[in-house]
């Protein structure tokens, strides 16, 4: 599948894991996750230009969940804050 694609480059997500990998000579990257830093202390990005440089923004993710939290009343945005503050 890879190998009939013709960019160089090929950005996949969904699984909010970071990684820059040569695969059938393409670059296949996932950038990472800004709201749900799974192994992170912050938020994983990409900066995409001729390279791919793979980067982490550390913030106050517990405080970001709070802040979050005290403006919403949706139950889904409740549990989506609790796994926020605990790093998950």
């Amino acid at each position: 599948m890879v190998v009939h694609v013709r960019e160089s480059i090929i950005v996949c997500g969904h699984t909010h894991i970071q990684f820059d990998h040569m695969v059938a000579g393409k670059s296949l990257a996932n950038a990472g996750s800004v709201g749900l830093p799974s192994v992170a202390r912050g938020a994983r990005w990409a900066l995409i230009g001729p390279e791919i440089e793979l980067r982490e923004t550390v913030y106050d993710f517990e405080r970001a969940a709070a802040d979050i939290l005290a403006l919403q009343t949706r139950l889904d945005w409740r549990r989506w804050c609790s796994d926020l503050a605990r790093g998950f």
